[in-house]
C-alpha cells in the first residue's frame, strides 16, 4: 500500500508511454525526477535511450 505523498513509480511509467506514444512531450529531467533517478553525465556508462537519427541528406 502507497503513502498519500509516495508516488507510484509505476504507474508514471506507465502514463509516461501510453501518453507520450500519443504525442505528449514530458521533460526527460521531470520523469527522472519523479521517479529518483539523476541524469547521466559526461563519461557515465548508460542504459536505454534512443539511437540518433540517421542522416537523411
Amino acid at each position: 500500500m502507497f503513502k498519500p505523498d509516495e508516488k507510484n513509480i509505476e504507474q508514471i511509467i506507465m502514463a509516461v508511454e501510453k501518453l507520450g506514444a500519443q504525442g505528449l512531450k514530458v521533460k526527460a529531467d521531470e520523469v527522472r525526477s519523479l521517479i529518483g533517478l539523476s541524469n547521466p553525465e559526461e563519461g557515465d556508462e548508460v542504459i536505454g535511450g534512443r539511437a540518433a537519427p540517421a542522416d537523411m541528406s
